[in-house]
């Protein structure tokens, strides 16, 4: 009797966290879509952007995804808000994205 309780909890507790998970995966799914179909750093037109076309490391749609899945989906779409909406041409590009463009020319010219 004991084991066969032990065995439904656990059940239960993993199909409550695939469930409390479920809305992160799907937001992730989705983001995965854009990167692959409109995105112009990972998608069809990367080719034209050879230096990336997004100003931060890593890019916001990456960024995004690591958020949600890390934080949430409330949590993680703030932040993902909030990192978009610094994106704009009177910002500043991320110190990350600088150097490996420096690294890249340095490189180059080598």
């Amino acid at each position: 009797m004991r084991n066969m309780l032990k065995t439904l909890w656990l059940a239960a507790i993993r199909t409550s966290r695939s469930v409390w998970l479920s809305p992160r995966r799907v937001a992730a799914f989705c983001i995965s879509i854009y990167q692959a179909t409109l995105s112009p750093d990972h998608g069809p037109l990367r080719h034209k952007y050879p230096y990336g076309y997004c100003k931060h490391e890593p890019s916001c749609s990456v960024y995004a995804k690591e958020r949600i899945l890390c934080k949430g989906l409330c949590l993680g779409l703030l932040f993902a808000l909030w990192r978009i909406a610094r994106c704009n041409p009177w910002s500043k590009p991320s110190e990350g994205k600088l150097r490996k463009l420096a690294k890249e020319e340095v490189a180059k010219d080598e």
